[in-house]
């Protein structure tokens, strides 16, 4: 009983009207812009964060890979 009230409306019907077809395609090509647009958007976010970390975030990266790198941790005043 429960199965069927949850489930049965998420079966697909037999029979689709031309305008369903439409409908449907429309909402589709929307998603697809809209995952575009969100791709972008995370991109230059992406962009954004290069730049204001700063070059000493880049030189603690960048030691990561460089075998003879040391630490130097500063001095309590």
């Amino acid at each position: 009983m429960v199965r069927r009230l949850v489930f049965d409306p998420l079966k697909p019907t037999s029979d689709v009207s031309a305008a369903r077809h439409r409908v449907d395609g429309f909402l589709r090509s929307d998603a697809a812009a809209r995952g575009v647009r969100y791709v972008l958007a995370i991109d230059l976010l992406l962009l954004a964060s290069v730049f204001v970390l700063g070059g000493n975030f880049w030189d603690k990266i960048r030691a990561l890979f460089v075998r003879e790198a040391t630490v130097h941790l500063p001095t309590a005043a």
